[in-house]
């Protein structure tokens, strides 16, 4: 297992990509893809927002649930991203016995940190939620996780991700 902690450069370019190749598979609108650093900055990227999609469906509801699960793989698409590179950077895969463990960690730790994704899709979520109440949060929080993490395991979509981190990583200067 390697214990070295991925770079700051590393870790911003696989949350990035993450978000671009997710947002492609979805159908989302791309201005601008940059690297900010550090990560917790607000991103400087530039994707289709929840309203401009929202614009787009009107007022049925069907679709509305549609843009804002959408929207939620989307937003959960860059952290989901930089776990799994964490998890090959580790070399744990789906036989490893501690992956589980590691994914929960992970996950408990960056929900404690101010991470703007996470932030954001758990809002959704909760104005999802008043709107369905029968839904428990952190049930639906984690299949929306699940699914986000799902995504990447075609490796055709995981090779875009990597291809595109590679290029953000060429990209920036390392420090």
């Amino acid at each position: 297992m390697n214990n070295v902690p991925l770079s700051p450069v590393e870790r911003a370019a696989y949350h990035e990509a993450g978000h671009l190749v997710m947002a492609r598979e979805l159908g989302l609108r791309i201005d601008a893809v940059r690297m900010p650093l550090p990560l917790e900055l607000n991103h400087a990227s530039r994707f289709a927002s929840l309203g401009e999609m929202f614009a787009h469906v009107g007022g049925d509801d069907r679709l509305k649930r549609l843009a804002v699960r959408k929207y939620l793989r989307f937003l959960l698409a860059g952290p989901a991203a930089v776990l799994l590179r964490l998890e090959a950077h580790h070399d744990l895969d789906e036989t490893s016995p501690h992956r589980a463990r590691f994914r929960c960690n992970w996950l408990k730790r960056t929900l404690s940190r101010n991470d703007a994704d996470l932030d954001t899709a758990y809002a959704l979520l909760l104005a999802w939620g008043r709107a369905c109440p029968e839904k428990d949060l952190g049930d639906e929080f984690q299949r929306q996780w699940t699914l986000a993490l799902a995504a990447y395991q075609y490796p055709t979509l995981w090779r875009r991700v990597r291809r595109v981190a590679l290029r953000l990583i060429e990209r920036h200067p390392q420090e």
